[in-house]
């Protein structure tokens, strides 16, 4: 994310640098200030306006111009090859452009990806909201290999993530992992799954990934080796010679040079980021309370409370009428 961001900013001074002298230096600083968007899908589940139209009206360095929306689609150039793109990927990878929820043709058709989005809003409100109010612990809040002693797996960051990858794309890009990064949706997307993660550290500061197994692998990690937060995660170099990251290094926003409106972390220690923080995360997605949180988190790490055996079920109901 952050090289992505710097890609971005770079081209963004470039850009801003050709508007006529009279428009420049606004340009110019709006462009020095210039980060990720994020689209905040557990406030607002659908998909901002800005990403639904196929042409947008700017203004330009020649002047107010209609453009073909970059937020809206990727158009490969050129096509993919057979070895990129294989035929047994099945028909996303004859497709000339990125979509969501595809018709058989492959255009894109963001209204029907966001009516699933909306048929969905109450539950990925409520759970992404009782995950980061609730979870504790790093191991089952990150991820969704976590398992407790009786086998059982929970919700996730990474599940709410997946969610909505499967929601936006439905066929289309965003619901494959090779392909799914070629959608500009994925970076306003993930800058939330980014941000979602930075409230969830302001609030739980004293947790973080421990050292475990990797039964998979990568392309520069062999499966069963063992991870922790020295392990390099290449190929991210974090200077000019090579060194790499670690999720020792690049455990926090201001080292990157940003952080969130949730996550006002200057002049305060960390207590007190952490009642901040907390505070608003309730008043942003909670603001009534009425949204009960629940002491499961607890009974999942300590096998001796009530109720361990006790069966949780979770039901939500969206009714769409006329």
């Amino acid at each position: 994310m952050a090289l992505f961001e710097q890609i971005i900013w770079n081209n963004a001074q470039q850009i801003a640098a050709t508007y006529p002298t009279a428009q420049r230096s606004q340009y110019q600083a709006a462009a020095t200030t210039l980060r990720i968007l994020y689209w905040d899908w557990a406030l607002v589940t659908t998909m901002p306006d800005p990403v639904n139209s196929s042409i947008i009206c700017v203004n330009s360095p020649h002047g107010v111009m209609n453009i073909v929306n970059p937020l809206y689609t990727y158009t490969f150039h050129a096509q993919p090859s057979a070895a990129e793109f294989p035929p047994s990927d099945g028909p996303i990878a004859e497709y000339h452009s990125t979509g969501r929820y595809p018709s058989s043709s492959g255009q894109s058709q963001p209204g029907l990806a966001n009516l699933q989005l909306e048929a969905n809003a109450q539950a990925i409100h409520d759970a992404t909201y009782q995950l980061i109010a609730d979870q504790s612990n790093y191991a089952p809040f990150s991820n969704t290999g976590y398992t407790d002693g009786r086998g059982g797996s929970y919700n996730s960051l990474e599940n709410m993530h997946n969610a909505i990858h499967g929601l936006v794309g439905n066929g289309g890009h965003m619901g494959y992992i090779p392909y799914a990064g070629f959608d500009p949706i994925f970076w306003l997307h993930h800058a939330n799954v980014d941000r979602l993660f930075a409230i969830w550290q302001a609030i739980n500061p004293n947790s973080y990934t421990t050292a475990e197994v990797d039964a998979e692998g990568t392309f520069t990690t062999a499966p069963g080796q063992t991870e922790d937060v020295n392990t390099s995660l290449t190929p991210f170099h974090s200077d000019s010679v090579g060194t790499l990251y670690a999720s020792a290094t690049a455990r926090s926003t201001p080292p990157f040079g940003y952080t969130y409106p949730e996550v006002a972390d200057w002049g305060v220690n960390a207590t007190q980021l952490s009642s901040n923080t907390r505070a608003a995360l309730n008043t942003l997605y909670n603001p009534s309370g009425t949204i009960s949180t629940r002491s499961l988190i607890n009974k999942r790490d300590n096998h001796s409370a009530p109720y361990t055996n006790a069966t949780h079920y979770e039901y939500y109901v969206n009714l769409r009428v006329p």
